[in-house]
């Protein structure tokens, strides 16, 4: 638009130089210099050209040269004569000759006919009037200024010629003025887009304050890591003084099972001597004449013996009853289940080994053995039914453990860094409890089969048993301590950490009741009470466990909105990304043509102000120097203006004057028909005065046709100014939209360009916490990855603990049995001894002393 319009406002000057030039040629013609005159003027620059067009316009419009018809016909008026019309017809012809508002045309025109008249009047006038020759001799000073005025003009054609080079050096000078103009403006943008990056980089700055606090908390954190990584190399250091320690222990073991190997060799010494007093039992039945006595304490026995079996089948009725198989839903219901079924067999036994112990009869032991044996195997196959329903529960907890599996090696992955630690102290201290359980099962047999002789052995074992117990315990607070330090580093494991203490804890207990179990049989129920409080915790455990199941899927659902999160805030970033992408394109676009529009607006402006001062030159009255480019173009719309105002004023005045001339004439019309209708005579006497009123009438038609002229001319002037008045004001107030327009885009372009700059730091940070949340995210799947591998040791470690815990069992219940098998025989063998006649004791005696002294000595060789 801008364009346009400037390219418009360039056509309408040219159409006016060009028609100014046709009105200065049309003077030049009336001079005598016309040739001069005219290569004068067409060898002026354009600027001068349209300046002396304007001076010559203003020159023109000046109250000095134009005179009104007022005054005219006033002085019409007061002459009353001939001549003071011709005069006055005469000054107005050399007034319009001398003005430069009509075009050639119409001055030679004008010229042609006011020559007419005056020869006209000169020929009729005899004798020039007072009034006459007071305007011969105002025409003849008039001449003499106009010579004045011709060499005035010569000297100023000259001053003119100076003042090109003068205006040349300016140009020169106006050029170099705009180059530093586009310098000073380069300077601006730079200044703007400087401003624009500090009020970025304050941006910055506010938004990064708050970064230092979360820089304060890592750095703090990043300090109590190293505490930790410190900590934690003490612990390793303690850690290898234990496997120290347990590799000495494990030389003991070694020792411990050489000393196994000759009791194995001494058992075997024991099965030889039991056949051999059995052998001794049939020979002494046979030779034995006292049966009938034997037969009758028999017969009492066999009456307790049944009365007891009563009682103990009275108190194995509830506990049968309770013994019934029943489905189970969950883990926690079957391990409950074997510890209740394991506690009821442990106190059936208990109660045997009491009635064994109060003191049965020899003949008894056959009938007590086949009830064991019967109690055994209904045990045996009630198990075996239980195990087959245990597996059918365990294939759907192995159903159920795969789907938990896809869950677990989520959270494994959080697991892996602390896993490390934990897998080598449970990897050591399963070392240690089967090596436990190998000491446990040497030190039963010890109990069992040599109850008097391997007491101090056995001492000495529980003294490094205690030892052992000791270290473990250690080993558990290091464990502990370890424990707590990752608590703080990582708040989320605390309750799977919980429930592995939780089973660690169970498996001390565990341990503690069957160390109980081999040194205290009185205080087994005090113990079994022990254990049913141990089962309590093992199911809050357990039900803690279902607690961290949920935890893990809140967390796996937590996640998954994170992975959601992750892909919207992409997509987000790439919209982002795009819409910077336009914006920064429409930016570029908008200061090219910010640049554009300035230039233009600077050449405009140059323009004008080269023009105000060729004017200011030429004379007339118009400060450039203490103006802005705003202030100029209101002075020239305020000039523009008021040329229109004085435009408008004198075509109204030009109208009101036509209707007062044809007003006049109408009035003359009237009179001369008045004059036709009087009496002839009287037209004799006043053919002069006819003759002066026809001429009167021609002047004034005369007249009237001019100012017709003029006023065409005028109206012809008033549209050519209003269209470029229009154009100027179209012009000045594109200069406004566009400066307006300018300024508003030069906000709008720092705003963008913070709103550029926000958003690349925005993106930035978004990056940053997307790194942030993948690094979280790995560190979790780890985590979680861990926690699954350990769920997995501690499930077979739980396994392999409760078959450790059966077989256990097992040589329990064989050893005690044996135990009581020899208790009972040598208790049998004395009292038959006392019942045999002395000489049968003392050879029997002789005999045992006998068997003895081998036992002994093939001890000693041995040992």
């Amino acid at each position: 638009m801008i364009l346009k319009h400037s390219e418009l406002f360039l056509k309408n000057s040219q159409e006016e130089l060009k028609k100014l030039l046709l009105l200065l040629l049309g003077c030049a013609i009336q001079s005598d210099k016309k040739k001069v005159f005219v290569e004068r003027i067409t060898r002026f620059d354009e600027q001068i050209q349209e300046g002396l067009a304007h001076y010559i316009q203003q020159l023109t419009e000046g109250t000095q040269i134009v005179r009104s018809i007022e005054d005219f016909m006033k002085d019409r008026e007061d002459s009353g004569g001939g001549g003071g019309v011709s005069g006055s017809v005469e000054d107005m012809d050399s007034d319009d000759l001398e003005s430069t508002t009509t075009t050639s045309s119409n001055g030679e025109s004008c010229g042609g006919k006011a020559t007419k008249d005056q020869s006209f009047l000169m020929s009729r006038s005899t004798s020039p009037t007072s009034e006459a020759r007071h305007l011969t001799v105002q025409v003849a000073h008039l001449q003499h200024e106009m010579r004045q005025l011709r060499t005035q003009a010569e000297n100023k054609d000259e001053e003119c010629r100076k003042l090109e080079v003068e205006l040349e050096e300016k140009n020169r000078k106006i050029t170099c003025l705009e180059n530093d103009r586009l310098r000073n403006l380069d300077e601006k943008r730079k200044n703007k887009e400087l401003t624009d990056d500090l009020q970025a980089a304050r941006c910055r700055i506010e938004k990064l304050q708050p970064l230092e606090h979360v820089e304060k908390k890592y750095r703090e954190a990043r300090d109590e890591k190293e505490m930790f990584k410190s900590k934690y190399e003490a612990v390793t250091k303690k850690h290898h003084t234990l496997e120290e320690e347990f590799t000495e222990l494990e030389k003991n073991f070694k020792s411990l099972q050489l000393e196994s190997k000759t009791w194995n060799g001494m058992d075997d010494q024991l099965t030889r001597l039991k056949n051999n007093l059995r052998d001794l039992e049939s020979e002494i039945t046979k030779k034995n004449s006292d049966i009938e006595d034997l037969m009758v304490e028999k017969h009492r026995m066999s009456l307790e013996l049944k009365e007891r079996e009563e009682r103990i089948q009275q108190l194995e009725m509830p506990t049968t009853t309770n013994n019934t198989p029943r489905f189970m839903d969950s883990l926690a219901d079957q391990l409950e289940d074997a510890k209740q079924d394991e506690f009821e067999m442990m106190k059936a036994e208990i109660r045997k080994l009491r009635a064994q112990t109060e003191g049965a009869t020899p003949d008894t032991t056959i009938i007590s053995y086949q009830v064991d044996l019967d109690d055994l195997r209904k045990q045996i196959s009630s198990e075996q039914h239980k195990n087959a329903e245990l597996q059918l529960e365990i294939q759907k907890l192995q159903v159920e453990r795969k789907q938990i599996d896809g869950n677990m090696e989520r959270i494994g992955i959080e697991l892996e860094e602390t896993s490390v630690q934990v897998e080598n102290l449970s990897l050591e201290r399963d070392e240690a409890v089967k090596q436990l359980h190998e000491a446990r099962r040497k030190f039963g047999q010890f109990q069992t089969e040599f109850g008097v002789k391997t007491d101090e052995s056995l001492r000495r074992l529980h003294v490094e048993i205690d030892g052992m117990r000791e270290r473990e315990e250690e080993m558990e607070m290091a464990m502990g301590k370890i424990r707590e330090e990752n608590r703080r580093l990582q708040f989320e494991l605390d309750e799977v950490r919980e429930e592995k203490t939780t089973v660690e804890d169970t498996i001390q207990n565990l341990e503690r009741s069957k160390r109980a179990l081999d040194l205290e049989k009185g205080s087994l129920k005090s113990r079994i009470l022990e254990l049913e409080d141990n089962l309590e915790a093992q199911k809050m455990a357990l039900l803690n466990s279902e607690v961290s199941q949920k935890r893990l899927e809140d967390r796996d659902t937590l996640i998954n909105t994170l992975h959601n999160q992750k892909n919207d805030l992409e997509n987000d970033l790439k919209t982002c990304q795009t819409h910077l992408d336009l914006e920064s394109k429409k930016l570029q676009r908008l200061r090219e043509d910010l640049v554009q529009e300035k230039s233009k607006r600077a050449d405009l402006v140059g323009r004008l102000r080269s023009l105000c001062t060729t004017l200011s030159l030429n004379g007339a009255h118009f400060d450039v120097e203490g103006m802005d480019d705003e202030q100029l173009i209101n002075s020239i719309d305020d000039i523009m203006m008021n040329a229109l105002v004085a435009v408008k004023r004198e075509r109204d005045d030009l109208r009101i004057q036509g209707n007062q001339q044809i007003a006049e004439l109408s009035d003359l019309k009237r009179d001369i028909e008045k004059l036709r209708r009087s009496e002839s005579a009287s037209l004799n006497e006043s053919d002069d005065r006819v003759r002066e009123l026809t001429r009167e009438n021609m002047h004034a038609k005369e007249q009237v046709f001019m100012l017709q002229e003029k006023l065409r001319e005028l109206n012809l002037e008033l549209s050519t100014k209003n269209k470029e008045i229009e154009i100027a004001k179209a012009s000045i107030e594109d200069l406004n939209r566009n400066s307006t327009a300018s300024g508003s885009s030069n906000a709008e372009i720092a705003r963008l360009q913070v709103s550029l700059r926000n958003s690349q730091i925005q993106e930035d940070l978004v990056k940053q916490e997307n790194q942030k949340m993948g690094v979280e995210i790995q560190d979790v799947q780890k985590q979680l990855k861990k926690k699954g591998q350990d769920l997995d040791e501690l499930e077979s470690m739980h396994k392999t603990l409760l078959m450790d815990h059966s077989r256990l069992q097992q040589l329990h219940n064989l050893l005690t049995r044996d135990y009581d098998e020899a208790k009972k025989e040598s208790m049998d063998l004395r009292q038959k001894v006392q019942n045999i006649p002395r000489q049968q004791a003392v050879f029997m005696n002789a005999n045992i002393r006998e068997l003895e002294a081998k036992l002994f000595g093939e001890g000693a060789q041995d040992v």
